[in-house]
């Protein structure tokens, strides 16, 4: 509900220099000055498909976790999606944060969804996030990220687990995590391998980015799990999934995972990795 000075809303309310975000008379909300930049585009591209909001608590929350990442990091990315829906609400859910009339997923064969992510059973059902790196504008050859939060631990199968991988021909891109903690991933580039032990089977925020044509890393929650000398190729031209590999445009199978967020484009600092992690992690532990 707006407040008028005559004929004319009033889009801002403060007190001294605090913004006055909802005023209220007696129960009654008689002004509400939003959530949020981010929130407010979400809710009118949700708004404009008909989809069921979540509650304002879940929204006030989500700007708040938005704004303490911040309009620098979240600058650099094309899409960011976070897959914590309240109850029902999971088409809002699918949106980008970022660009929300662009790259929104589409949950295929209807994988089970909640606050802590959505599931993939690793079988028939998996995320397509709508991301082709090739039409990205921040996401370039020698300067690009795609990270994944995942909210329970990577299945040790005792083989190949792709957690997030696409192959366009030989030009690959994403996370591959098997047996022993192994962690293969690739950027840009057509098969050059990083092999790092550590805590690449945990849960949490795993980034994988190049900012040369020479070198590329992988990182857990904004700790460096290694880096390694392997030169770029070209962009890939296909969508990204999440839950399995896109081979060409074939959905291959992983183990069953639980993705809470996926993100993709230029580099980001370590600092920046570790805020996206903290904060996404205090939202699908609302």
């Amino acid at each position: 509900m707006a407040i008028k000075l005559g004929t004319s809303d009033i889009s801002k309310v403060y007190l001294g220099s605090t913004e006055v975000s909802k005023i209220y008379l007696g129960a009654t909300e008689i002004y509400s000055g939003g959530f949020g930049t981010y929130v407010d585009a979400m809710i009118t591209r949700a708004n404009a498909l008909s989809y069921t909001l979540p509650s304002n608590a879940t929204l006030t929350d989500l700007q708040t976790r938005l704004a303490t990442i911040g309009d620098t990091a979240l600058n650099k990315l094309d899409v960011l999606h976070i897959y914590s829906p309240d109850a029902g609400t999971m088409d809002f859910f699918t949106l980008n944060v970022v660009a929300p009339t662009t790259i929104q997923a589409t949950l295929v064969n209807s994988p089970t969804s909640s606050k802590l992510g959505v599931l993939t059973n690793g079988s028939n059902n998996y995320i397509d996030t709508g991301a082709n790196p090739n039409s990205l504008s921040n996401y370039s050859l020698n300067d690009a990220q795609i990270s994944v939060f995942l909210s329970q631990d990577v299945v040790d199968n005792g083989g190949f687990n792709n957690v997030s991988f696409i192959l366009d021909s030989a030009t690959r891109l994403g996370f591959r995590i098997n047996t022993g903690s192994n962690h293969y991933s690739h950027i840009n580039n057509d098969g050059n391998v990083i092999n790092s032990n550590g805590a690449t089977l945990a849960a949490g925020f795993k980034t994988l980015q190049r900012t040369t044509s020479t070198t590329f890393e992988s990182y857990q929650n904004g700790v460096l799990n290694a880096s390694m000398t392997g030169n770029s190729t070209t962009i890939p031209n296909i969508n990204m999934f999440l839950g399995g590999r896109n081979n060409n445009g074939t959905f291959d199978g992983a183990q069953a995972n639980r993705f809470v967020a996926f993100c993709m484009g230029s580099s980001i600092t370590t600092t920046e990795m570790a805020t996206i992690n903290t904060q996404i992690a205090a939202f699908y532990g609302r």
